[in-house]
């Protein structure tokens, strides 16, 4: 499967180097002064070298194999008492629906995980046709047979 996003930390070592002006009688006396902290803290940064840049893969973006699905904990049995051409009764409602991305090393998105593991069901089609005709942020809804 072809990841719709890939994540990659990129690294760069650097040598900087900070030159504080110390007024002193000696080297000796400034290197005391600044081991001591005896010195005003108005540093000048400078970079002296650049590494390469490394990169390090972390992780891709999957879709979802529930991409376009949605959830809800009302039983298949309730479902007969309900007529969706005729609006609803206040005993259905849906819990949510799939993200549609997943990271790579999961089975599936946040919301399918939490659904399976809390006993939702997926919606069945009818459901999936009502919530989209009625609800614009439905519209992603799988409503092909």
């Amino acid at each position: 499967m072809k990841p719709l996003r890939t994540y990659y930390a990129v690294e760069q070592k650097a040598v900087v180097v900070y030159t504080h002006m110390i007024e002193a009688t000696s080297k000796a006396d400034a290197l005391r002064q600044f081991e001591e902290g005896q010195y005003d803290d108005d540093a000048s940064m400078s970079t002296d070298k650049w590494y390469n840049p490394t990169a390090k893969r972390l992780w891709a973006i999957l879709e979802c194999p529930n991409k376009g699905e949605g959830w809800t904990d009302v039983p298949l049995e309730k479902l007969k008492d309900i007529d969706f051409s005729n609006g609803l009764s206040v005993n259905w409602h849906y819990n949510g629906k799939c993200t549609g991305e997943r990271n790579e090393h999961q089975t599936h998105c946040y919301e399918c995980l939490d659904a399976m593991r809390t006993g939702k069901r997926l919606l069945t089609l009818e459901e999936k046709r009502y919530l989209k005709d009625t609800y614009y942020e439905n519209k992603d809804l799988n409503t092909e047979e």
